[in-house]
């Protein structure tokens, strides 16, 4: 494995698949490597700007994910304060209902 990628590959190994052993690189052979190696690196161009578009993209959800999260922890803080009041007014008239019933 030569850590190319496999397009890159085949078109570095010439037309019948064996490298350049044994002989001297035509014109022709450097100009077919150059172009190889420049779609080769067009292609991690093009993978690099689709990871960093994720990225980004990744960065944008967790920002509306904590936003979010922010809200629903207010909602719950305000549910629970709620329910303390309705406790409290619940048990003041519980106790003005003893008190009026031991009369």
């Amino acid at each position: 494995m030569t850590g190319r990628p496999p397009a890159a590959q085949s078109r570095l190994s010439g037309e019948g698949g064996a490298h350049y052993a044994g002989r001297v690189a035509t014109l022709e052979d450097l100009e077919a490597r150059v172009a190889a190696l420049e779609a080769a690196q067009a292609d991690y161009r093009a993978v690099l700007a689709a990871v960093n578009a994720l990225g980004m993209n990744q960065r944008e959800h967790s920002q509306r994910l904590a936003a979010v999260e922010s809200e629903v922890r207010t909602g719950f803080a305000d549910t629970n304060a709620r329910i303390r009041s309705l406790e409290e007014g619940q048990a003041e008239i519980k106790d003005l209902l003893i008190r009026a019933l031991d009369r």
